[in-house]
């Protein structure tokens, strides 16, 4: 609770402590006698002040703030790759997470031991999180551009899966938090912007209004102020209110998703809705002139079609999407 403690971290595993708020800064690595990847992974105990723990060629313990270290039990025998995230489960310390090589391991004695979860598909696993009182919970993102390895949920400590993917678009999903307040409500950060979902939806639904179109690197949310904060890839750091549902939700309980934008003419468009309505999809360029246009009667459900522009030339268009009672404009730039 000390908010002059802080810890960060450079490349390669570089990492570094501050006691007095960020005037000065020492390097806390101590002991460590592996190299760490370009992004090491590190995070305190979500439980015990000063104990922290990192991600090099194995997972690594720090029980006085990073000042010394241990190396927990070997993380595997392959010495060519290094840790790529660790999570900790709030609920119970002893479970551990770790990935590495695209292999998803788990520690159920603080690091004594470690099992490889192979039930799960082997591949760039890029964050885990745990919820915070179920140690039974766990999630993990995926990298890439396999449709159907997007985000995977385990309800028992990994002996069984449930797939969440569908629904989100066919992009790397670079993190993942939870809030710990809400009914497994989840926030991914991709290369295209932030999702949500929580327990009591079946699509996730865009959250990035307000927010360039940029890669999300990484997801906190600061719950004394109520907000989600976003580290972004040369876009610098920006932050939301927390979803609330009713005023997230685009048209009826919906998401909207144009990928990719800009683009050079060739987009993605999808959206939920959950009420049968007359909808309307219309896109048209600066003029007013209407370019693309489909009226559906009677829809409801998940909406997903490639649309082909190009031919209209470079330059601003809108896409106006509407039903019987609401409208919603959104830019779209070719290049």
């Amino acid at each position: 609770n000390d908010d002059d403690n802080m810890w960060g971290s450079r490349y390669n595993g570089k990492l570094a402590r501050t006691m007095d708020g960020g005037s000065t800064w020492y390097y806390a690595n101590e002991g460590i006698t592996e190299a760490g990847g370009w992004v090491t992974p590190w995070q305190e105990d979500p439980v015990t002040a000063n104990t922290l723990y990192a991600g090099f060629k194995n997972v690594w313990e720090s029980f006085d703030g990073g000042d010394t270290w241990i190396k927990l039990n070997n993380l595997s025998a392959d010495t060519n790759y290094t840790v790529n995230a660790i999570a900790v489960s709030p609920a119970n310390t002893e479970v551990i997470w770790a990935s590495k090589a695209g292999i998803l391991y788990k520690s159920s004695d603080a690091g004594q031991t470690w099992s490889a979860i192979t039930n799960v598909p082997k591949g760039p696993i890029t964050d885990i999180v745990c919820h915070n009182t179920d140690a039974n919970k766990a999630w993990i993102t995926y990298s890439g551009f396999v449709s159907t390895y997007r985000v995977f949920q385990t309800s028992d400590q990994g002996a069984t899966w449930t797939n969440l993917s569908a629904s989100l678009p066919n992009i790397p999903i670079n993190c993942i938090t939870i809030d710990k307040n809400k009914n497994d409500a989840l926030y991914v950060g991709t290369d295209a912007g932030v999702f949500f979902r929580d327990a009591s939806m079946t699509v996730w639904q865009s959250f990035s209004d307000g927010l360039p179109n940029v890669v999300v690197t990484q997801l906190e949310i600061f719950y004394t102020g109520k907000k989600l904060r976003a580290s972004t890839y040369g876009r610098g750091m920006w932050e939301s209110d927390l979803f609330v549902t009713g005023i997230n939700d685009f048209v009826t309980n919906g998401s909207l998703l144009i990928f990719p934008n800009p683009s050079s003419g060739t987009l993605e468009l999808s959206f939920n809705v959950a009420l049968p309505d007359n909808y309307s999809v219309k896109i048209t360029n600066i003029l007013g002139q209407t370019v693309y246009e489909e009226l559906m009667k009677n829809f409801s459900g998940i909406y997903s079609k490639k649309i082909n522009i190009s031919s209209q030339g470079k330059g601003v268009y809108l896409l106006i999407l509407s039903n019987s009672q609401n409208e919603i404009t959104k830019k779209i730039i070719m290049q």
